[in-house]
């Protein structure tokens, strides 16, 4: 999906904010971005159909290629074998996570959403 968007990232406790303001030595992190890898197995779909938008353009196989290879190479981490345990099981999925690019750390990062993030997109 090619979407323009903006990354806020609130962490809600005092050490996660100092951690992100010593990677990005701003006291707040915002990202804008024009293209983005989510993958899911939480209600995200639902969200995003409600939206009632659609992609203007076809999605770019290599981006989903690259989140996979830096989730698999770079964070030693097997995304698909999680998302099969979501899918396998018998409760509802609790997945969510976004690959954005990122400036200010100059490389594709993934966030891990679970309760204790907040952020946001805002197209």
């Amino acid at each position: 999906m090619l979407v323009m968007g903006k990354l806020i990232l609130e962490p809600p406790i005092a050490s996660e904010r100092a951690s992100l303001s010593v990677l990005t030595k701003e006291k707040e992190y915002t990202e804008s971005f024009d293209h983005l890898v989510l993958r899911f197995t939480d209600n995200t779909y639902e969200e995003i159909k409600s939206a009632g938008k659609s992609a203007s353009r076809p999605c770019d196989p290599l981006l989903l290629r690259n989140s996979a290879k830096a989730m698999h190479k770079e964070l030693n981490y097997n995304l698909d074998a999680r998302i099969l345990q979501d899918v396998a099981s018998s409760e509802p999925g609790s997945l969510f996570v976004a690959f954005i690019p990122w400036e200010a750390l100059r490389s594709q990062n993934a966030i891990h959403h679970r309760s204790s993030w907040c952020s946001s997109c805002l197209p």
